[in-house]
């Protein structure tokens, strides 16, 4: 079972009485409590230098006094009260009043005697002597609120104006940052290709040479040749030694050659005759039929020549 509200004998014809009561903070909890049969709040007399944030969210409050305190400053959503009629904030010690307190626009009356205030604020509020001066207070007061208000989101709209046109031109300033970066890259890409083309038309060039070079060196080389040969004058000239070792060389191999032949065909014929058996008896009786063959083969061929 929930504890009793202590604050419930305090209320009394709609009008919260909470003066003199030494407060140093609101009871904000206890007053959410008692619903919206609260209209007028009286805290009055006591110790508050601030107000809780969440103060202002009572909205049904039509009245607040707050007299006689040494509040130094206001919470910046005090303007929550929207529904607020009546506002005494008479002997704090306030200098300057937040800007949603342009948001009152039902505020009928209010005092700000006996504060501190700047000079924007003091001009406006006036003397609050008599009840129509706190009635022009509060209309002069919210009319300067609101004017400021107006101000500070002009202030607002062109800084983020500005702050978006920065950002634009830095965006701008890195996009051309970055088109120079490619154009660089197309450029130093464009410059390797043309280097690659002069290197491949200075090796085309040298091997140009190297060719018509070579082609010359071949022709002067067989001019010469001719001229050997017709400088004997119809005289044979000395066969050169080197050549004669190289044609003699060329014999020998040949020879070579024809001797392995004829020793490979005649190993073939052995096997062939013996019928794979490579024993001596077998070898020395087939050497006899196959000298006959041959000779019978030579002579066949022979006289094939002659007719």
């Amino acid at each position: 079972m929930a504890g009793r509200n202590p604050l419930k004998d305090k209320l009394e014809d709609e009008e919260l009485d909470l003066s003199m009561m030494q407060l140093t903070d609101v009871p904000v909890r206890d007053i959410e409590q008692l619903g919206s049969k609260v209209l007028t709040v009286n805290l009055s007399h006591n110790l508050l230098t601030t107000l809780p944030g969440n103060f202002p969210l009572l909205s049904h409050i039509t009245k607040l006094d707050l007299s006689k305190n040494q509040l130094v400053e206001l919470p910046e959503n005090f303007g929550g009260f929207k529904s607020l009629k009546s506002l005494d904030l008479y002997a704090n010690q306030l200098v300057k009043l937040p800007v949603s307190f342009a948001q009152l626009k039902n505020l009928k009356w209010l005092d700000l005697k006996d504060n501190p205030l700047c000079p924007a604020v003091k001009q406006a509020a006036g003397d609050c002597i008599t009840p129509n001066d706190c009635a022009m207070c509060a209309k002069k007061v919210v009319a300067l609120l609101q004017s400021m208000e107006s101000q500070l989101q002009r202030e607002r709209q062109r800084r983020m104006a500005e702050e978006m046109a920065q950002q634009k031109e830095i965006e701008k300033r890195e996009e051309m940052e970055r088109e120079r970066v490619r154009q660089e890259k197309r450029a130093a890409k464009e410059k390797r290709r043309e280097e690659a083309r002069v290197r491949e038309a200075e090796t085309k060039k040298e091997t140009d040479q190297k060719v018509r070079h070579e082609m010359q060196l071949n022709g002067n080389q067989n001019a010469k040749s001719k001229n050997n040969l017709h400088s004997s004058n119809g005289h044979a000239s000395s066969p050169d030694p080197a050549v004669s070792r190289s044609c003699l060389g060329s014999l020998v191999m040949f020879l070579l050659g024809l001797a392995v032949i004829g020793l490979g065909l005649a190993v073939s014929l052995i096997w062939i005759y013996t019928e794979g058996r490579l024993d001596s008896k077998s070898v020395s009786t087939a050497l006899p039929v196959i000298q006959s063959d041959v000779e019978d083969y030579l002579m066949a061929v022979g006289l094939k020549t002659v007719k």
